[in-house]
C-alpha cells in the first residue's frame, strides 16, 4: 500500500546519531527499511526532498481497503517513514529551521486530510450517506478540517500535537436530511481522529493526537 521508494545511503555517523533515540532507532528497524547506512555518504537535500514528497503524494495514491485495520495500518507506516527521513534532515542540517517546519506541517494536512476522506469511505459511515466514491483522490463536499495554532502557522515539530475545527455546509454533505447531518458530520470526524490516534491491534501508536471541534457553517 505505501509507495515503493529508492534507496537512501545515509552516512553511518547521522545514522548512529538516530540510533541513540530509542524511538527513532525502532522506526529504522520496523518503519524505514530504505535507508543504509554507508561511509562518508552524502545525502543531498533533493534527495530527501523527493523522498518526502513521494511519502506525501502517497495520500493521494491509496489503493488498500477502507477497512479500520489497514487504514491505520497505512497512515502509521507513512508516519513512520516520513518521521526517519525527516530526522534526518535535520541532523544532516539538509533543511533550515523553517523547512523543517513547513515539511512537517504539510505531512500533517495531508495525512489529516487522507484520514477525513478515508472516514466517509468506512463502511459505518458509507451506508448513512448518499453514493460516494472510493477513489480517495476525491474530497466529500460540505465538511472540511482546519489547523490551528502551529499547523495553522506552518510551523509544527516533532513533538507537535494539531488542534483542529471542523465546519460543514448543510447544503452541501451528502446526507439525507432525515439522516441528521450534523450527526453524521460528527460521526464523520470521530471516525477520522480515530484513524489518526488510536493505537492499533500490533500495538502501533497513532500518526497524530489532538482535538478536534465541529461548528456549522
Amino acid at each position: 500500500m505505501t509507495a515503493i521508494m529508492k534507496q537512501l545511503f545515509v552516512d553511518s555517523t547521522i545514522l548512529t546519531r538516530l540510533k541513540q533515540y530509542s524511538y527513532l532507532s525502532v522506526l529504522l528497524v520496523n518503519g524505514c527499511s530504505v535507508v543504509s547506512a554507508s561511509e562518508n555518504a552524502g545525502v543531498s537535500a533533493d534527495q530527501l526532498d523527493q523522498q518526502l514528497q513521494q511519502i506525501v503524494d502517497g495520500f493521494d495514491t491509496y489503493s488498500g481497503q477502507f477497512t479500520r485495520t489497514d487504514v491505520m495500518a497505512f497512515l502509521r507506516q507513512q508516519k513512520r517513514q516520513f518521521t526517519v527521513l525527516w530526522a534526518i534532515a535535520s541532523l544532516a542540517e539538509c533543511f533550515d529551521f523553517q523547512k523543517l517546519g513547513e515539511w512537517w506541517s504539510l505531512f500533517a494536512e495531508r495525512s489529516i486530510d487522507f484520514a477525513l476522506r478515508a472516514a466517509w469511505r468506512l463502511p459505518e459511515i458509507k451506508r448513512l450517506c448518499r453514493p460516494v466514491t472510493d477513489d480517495t483522490s476525491t474530497s466529500v463536499p460540505g465538511l472540511f478540517v482546519l489547523g490551528l495554532g502551529k499547523l495553522g502557522g506552518r510551523d509544527l515539530n516533532f513533538s507537535s500535537d494539531v488542534d483542529l475545527v471542523a465546519f460543514y455546509d448543510a447544503d452541501c454533505v451528502p446526507v439525507a436530511p432525515m439522516q441528521g447531518k450534523a450527526d453524521v458530520c460528527t460521526r464523520v470526524l470521530k471516525q477520522m481522529t480515530r484513524l489518526l490516534s488510536d493505537t492499533t491491534s500490533q500495538g502501533l501508536y497513532g500518526a497524530w493526537t489532538g482535538a478536534c471541534a465541529l461548528k456549522p457553517r
